[in-house]
């Protein structure tokens, strides 16, 4: 058997990178904006040790500006980005072994670092408020704006990149 050899035009390619360069420097002034944003305020009366609080608000504000490109190019493409409700059954199930999965790998990952004498030094008190915010940080926040920005590049099905067309 022959293999088919497929030719790509240089103006797809040419449009290809250029899109590429859009996203690179999309997602760079994001990051600058959720900087800028971040470096708005004070943080000293919620969080004095300065432990949580500005990569909050940093986090937030990546979050909504993909959130919104995403409704903008949702609007004009008619592109589903795959951020509809779904399946309630079927995103629990995923929910639930999502964290039963990270909360398996963290806990064999303690007990390493716990019998290795190598647990992290922190640079605030691990008292209740700092414990509970970075988590929910770490947890919620960090893979969300990923997840995001990931949605808004290519719709996710099985197996396949791919961009869906539908009305909206």
């Amino acid at each position: 058997m022959k293999a088919e050899t497929k030719q790509v035009s240089r103006k797809k390619v040419l449009l290809y990178i250029a899109l590429s360069l859009l996203l690179l420097l999309s997602q760079k002034a994001t990051n600058m904006a959720g900087k800028y944003v971040a470096d708005m305020f004070s943080y000293e009366k919620l969080d004095p040790y300065n432990a949580y609080a500005r990569n909050f608000m940093y986090h937030i504000t990546m979050m909504l500006i993909g959130l919104f490109a995403i409704l903008i190019l949702r609007r004009l493409l008619k592109v589903s980005f795959g951020l509809d409700l779904g399946d309630r059954k079927t995103g629990t199930r995923f929910v639930v072994m999502y964290t039963a999965i990270i909360a398996g790998i963290s806990l064999i990952v303690h007990i390493l670092m716990k019998t290795s004498n190598s647990l992290p030094v922190y640079a605030f008190p691990l008292n209740k408020n700092n414990i509970i915010w970075n988590a929910l940080l770490s947890i919620v926040l960090n893979r969300t704006v990923r997840r995001a920005s990931v949605s808004g590049a290519a719709h996710y099905n099985p197996g396949v990149l791919c961009w869906q067309k539908r009305k909206v």
